[in-house]
């Protein structure tokens, strides 16, 4: 027993350092679910405290141990305790973990938060989606087989993110911190707004609509700005950017489980299928993937039902086995 309690003192010491792995942090975290056992950890922080009080790490330790308690939860609309940020630093680490555990407890199982280095990255992997609150109060939903990076020293020293995917941001505004998001092609400066960002791997466009504010998309040491209701298409393959009006809602739908395009080709709505429902779609080369249509559907229906409203107008078929969809000419 005695043997069992060093193992998870040992936990806490690499927790409070920011190093300790993530299958280890799962059971420190049971542990200290346990009211009886809240007492011994709040001890073993307070010794750590003390022992480094003198030692300049200490602060840089602490800040990097604030930004992994951010708050998560669910995509659906369940309430949820969200501090400000200045009530972080009056609770103690044992206070804090046991905040995370409680929103742990109705996060999405989906999200994945991992840290390397002091690089904090939340990935969300095919078939599912999330939302999470940054240090900075900003909060940021995370579209399926997407991810985001960024420093232990986020709202300390900067507010610089990195994306791959697609994700949807409401910055908080903060005089002298711009937020920046970092992408393969081109950087997006934010004072405090709304916008959604699609940068896929497998996309021939990054596509970049405002909703509200204004932001700074750079590109090629040129700077351009975008107001409410643009879209901004980057051409991956021509390296050509191109302004538009848009229908900015849908462009965001995705975050509340629905599935509206004016216009896309089916290559396009293929691609984001897959990963939305986590399956495997296959093409037959006579089947014209370039073919635009317009497509909502708002009822969390599913990949089958959509299938069926897709071979009513685009003139195709499929079948459905396992993770796998044939889709050939009608």
């Amino acid at each position: 027993m005695q043997n069992e309690e060093n193992e998870i003192r040992r936990m806490a010491k690499l927790y409070m350092e920011g190093k300790i792995p993530l299958k280890d942090e799962r059971i420190l975290l049971e542990f200290i679910s346990n009211d009886a056992n809240r007492g011994k950890y709040a001890q073993w922080e307070k010794e750590w405290r003390e022992s480094n009080d003198k030692n300049p790490e200490i602060n840089r330790k602490w800040e990097l141990l604030q930004n992994r308690i951010f708050v998560r939860e669910n995509i659906s609309n369940k309430p949820i305790f969200k501090p400000s940020i200045s009530l972080w630093r009056k609770l103690s680490v044992a206070a804090a973990i046991a905040l995370l555990i409680i929103t742990t407890a109705i996060s999405v199982h989906e999200l994945t938060i991992r840290s390397d280095r002091d690089i904090f990255t939340a990935e969300t992997p095919c078939g599912g989606k999330s939302k999470i609150h940054l240090p900075d109060g900003s909060t940021v939903w995370i579209n399926a087989g997407s991810q985001i990076k960024y420093n232990g020293q986020f709202n300390v020293r900067d507010r610089v993110i990195s994306l791959t995917g697609e994700a949807y941001f409401e910055v908080e505004k903060q005089t002298g911190k711009p937020f920046i998001v970092k992408l393969r092609d081109y950087d997006i400066e934010v004072t405090g707004t709304k916008f959604n960002v699609s940068s896929y791997e497998d996309e021939k466009q990054v596509i970049t609509t405002l909703m509200e504010g204004v932001i700074r998309l750079r590109y090629n040491n040129e700077e351009f700005v975008m107001n409410p209701g643009e879209t901004m298409l980057f051409d991956v393959r021509e390296k050509t950017l191109r302004l538009q009006r848009s229908n900015t809602a849908q462009y965001c739908s995705w975050t509340e489980g629905r599935i509206e395009y004016d216009e896309i080709t089916l290559e396009e709505l293929f691609n984001r299928l897959s990963r939305q429902y986590n399956v495997h779609i296959h093409a037959n080369p006579a089947v014209d993937i370039n073919k635009t249509l317009s497509v909502s559907f708002n009822n969390n229906e599913t990949i089958d039902e959509i299938f069926y409203g897709i071979s009513k107008v685009a003139s195709i078929k499929y079948k459905h086995k396992n993770e796998d969809i044939y889709v050939s000419k009608k």
